[in-house]
């Protein structure tokens, strides 16, 4: 399972559709200018249907996200200014205790250090309730369950460069690994996410709405609800590999 988020302005509508690992994609425009940024989003719950080609098909059960935040260049792709943008992705969103994976196409503009997924308990702050997947201005990555993390070497990451980043957490070994273009860049023992989900925010684009912005893009960004396997994220990288000229 995955949400999948796209943006659009074609004929069918200004509307970004959230459903359930988590992704948010650029899906073009009819016009090839945006303009101003889609009209709202919504939300498709797990079980509702969708077409052999992946469409939407049922949208019972919708609610709106604020997408005010962020700015959309004339591909309507979501870039982020580095001071104020972001996308609050929703609550809840199922990553307490247990496996889950993250996935993002990156492209930092290495001004300083950024994050570009964020979610943290919102009550009660601590050791292992808050996670962060940065980028120094070293060019350093890091996936951090707020004191418990997984860091790769300074220069991992180039600015202005594109990058397919991939994270798993497996709850069974209590193990992080994080993927760079399909290659294991870092691994060893971090998490579990100990914040309550129900008390827990996300965003893409910051750690949390005034903490460490990110600069770039990321047109792209899913979550997963268990740890994919090597050849999975090595599948995935190949899907984007052209796309981005990686």
């Amino acid at each position: 399972d995955f949400f999948d988020i796209g943006f659009s302005n074609s004929s069918i509508g200004n509307t970004i559709y959230l459903s359930a690992p988590m992704i948010i994609r650029t899906l073009g425009t009819d016009s090839g200018s945006l303009g101003t940024p889609p009209a709202n989003i919504q939300y498709l719950p797990p079980k509702a249907s969708r077409s052999v080609s992946g469409s939407l098909l049922d949208l019972t059960g919708t609610r709106s996200l604020d997408v005010t935040n962020v700015s959309f260049d004339d591909n309507a792709q979501p870039t982020f200014n580095g001071s104020n943008n972001r996308i609050y992705i929703g609550q809840d969103l199922g990553l307490q205790n247990t496996s889950f994976s993250a996935e993002a196409l990156v492209y930092w503009d290495g001004d300083s250090t950024d994050t570009f997924f964020g979610y943290y308990d919102t009550v009660t702050s601590g050791t292992q309730r808050s996670i962060h997947w940065r980028i120094y201005n070293t060019g350093q990555v890091r996936f951090d369950f707020y004191a418990n993390s997984i860091n790769s070497a300074t220069g991992a990451i180039v600015a202005n460069t594109w990058y397919h980043l991939l994270v798993t957490y497996d709850s069974t070994s209590d193990s992080c690994k994080c993927y760079r273009n399909g290659e294991l860049l870092m691994q060893g023992s971090a998490g579990p996410y100990l914040g309550n989900d129900s008390d827990s925010k996300g965003y893409v684009g910051a750690w949390t709405p005034s903490s460490q912005p990110f600069g770039g893009e990321v047109p792209i960004f899913k979550l997963y609800n268990r740890a994919l396997t090597e050849g999975e994220v090595k599948q995935n990288f190949a899907m984007y590999k052209k796309r981005f000229n990686i």
